[in-house]
């Protein structure tokens, strides 16, 4: 039994080697249409990627002056990283020693 279907594929294998596809009407005009499409992808305009790497010194300049005009004008803050929340209890636990709440 496994000698038939050898026998059979072996057949098919040989009939698909003699047969060749017709390609001719993929191939006629394919570097038009290539050429077309890149045309018509040129006519769209610039892609988002090529303005993101374009924009980026500019967005870097523009953070970097920020920058410079937070440190000048910029309130002076505490060096200490937690006297946002500690400095807000301080104030309450003076108001509430000197009044006597």
């Amino acid at each position: 039994m496994n000698e038939n279907k050898d026998n059979r594929l072996n057949s098919l294998f040989n009939k698909a080697r003699t047969i060749r596809p017709q390609i001719k009407d993929i191939e006629a005009g394919f570097e038009i249409r290539v050429r077309n499409r890149l045309i018509r992808e040129k006519a769209l305009g610039t892609s988002l990627l090529f303005w993101t790497w374009r924009l980026v010194p500019v967005l870097t300049l523009l953070l970097f002056i920020l920058l410079a005009v937070n440190a000048v004008v910029g309130p002076s803050r505490s060096p200490d990283l937690y006297a946002f929340l500690l400095n807000g209890y301080e104030q309450s636990q003076v108001k509430q020693y000197l009044t006597g709440e």
